[in-house]
């Protein structure tokens, strides 16, 4: 059995072969347009028609933005390209600041040292008449630091032989065979000077006889030569030797001598060393002789040259 009812809430099917199978009618939106007498146009909208030509004169609506697809890349590390240098300017134009990694900084700030200059040429001048005067007051005191000068002096000396009598060693010798002096002047800002004399006589055979005498005055540096001179005399001995103080000559003196008797000629060397203020003073005398020696005829006679030399010194 057939059941003409349709299903609830559903449509109604038209029967197969019913005249319902033709076309549907256009719709009102679908019908062609048509213009009457006064041009206005009543119908469809003609986009809206379906069929040939219901699209002619359509511009689609523009699509939305889709931005192109692209393919991912990692970061590249940063690789830092070289500075070109620019170019120099012509000639006559000033060179352009440059303001890459050789940028020299701000220049330096000038300050004006005038007043530092003229400071320090002050303080200068002063340290050059300090020292000036430092020097000038050394060279005062040491002039008149006079403490080596004293009783003795041979600023009258012009031969040293004239402070003693060469002419004795004739006794032992009677011809002069040599005589020599030599004199050195003492400085006036520290004393000093020296003086010598050198006498040789002959006789026959093997007679001779000599004399020498040194003197030296005091100086500013130095110990007098007395010292030096009895160190060495009166320090060597020996077979013959013999040495001593010898009083009455000076400040001090001493004596010293060396005599030999032992072959067939005879020997003797007397030597007299005495110190008297500013003056050092020596005097030895050598004999040789065939027949037998004197020893204090030599001895007398060196002491008394001793003092004729002392003499002739003294202020």
């Amino acid at each position: 059995m057939t059941d003409n009812n349709s299903p609830h809430g559903g449509h109604e099917v038209p029967p197969l072969g019913s005249s319902d199978d033709a076309q549907p009618a256009p719709q009102w939106w679908e019908a062609p347009s048509t213009s009457d007498a006064s041009g206005s146009t009543t119908g469809a909208d003609p986009t809206l028609v379906r069929g040939q030509g219901q699209f002619d004169g359509y511009t689609p609506p523009p699509q939305p933005y889709a931005p192109p697809q692209q393919s991912y890349l990692p970061p590249q590390p940063y690789a830092p390209q070289p500075y070109a240098q620019p170019a120099p300017p012509p000639p006559g134009y000033p060179q352009p600041p440059f303001y890459g990694a050789q940028y020299p900084g701000p220049p330096p700030h000038r300050r004006n040292n005038t007043g530092w200059i003229l400071g320090g040429i002050a303080a200068l001048v002063i340290v050059v008449v300090l020292i000036g005067g430092l020097v000038v007051a050394m060279k005062s005191t040491d002039s008149d630091d006079k403490s080596w000068a004293g009783d003795f002096a041979m600023d009258k000396v012009t031969d040293s032989c004239s402070l003693v009598t060469p002419s004795i060693l004739a006794r032992w010798a009677p011809t002069q065979k040599e005589l020599t002096h030599t004199e050195n002047q003492p400085d006036s800002d520290y004393g000093g000077g020296s003086m010598n004399c050198n006498a040789k006589y002959e006789g026959t055979g093997i007679n001779d006889a000599s004399m020498t005498m040194d003197a030296n005055l005091a100086s500013k540096y130095g110990k007098p030569y007395y010292d030096t001179w009895k160190d060495i005399d009166t320090g060597t001995t020996g077979t013959g030797r013999s040495s001593g103080v010898l009083g009455n000559l000076g400040k001090v003196a001493y004596f010293s001598y060396r005599e030999d008797t032992s072959t067939s000629f005879n020997s003797l060397d007397y030597t007299i060393g005495a110190l008297d203020s500013n003056l050092s003073l020596k005097i030895e005398i050598n004999i040789y002789s065939k027949t037998p020696i004197d020893k204090a005829a030599v001895a007398a006679a060196c002491e008394a040259q001793a003092r004729q030399a002392m003499a002739g010194l003294r202020k």
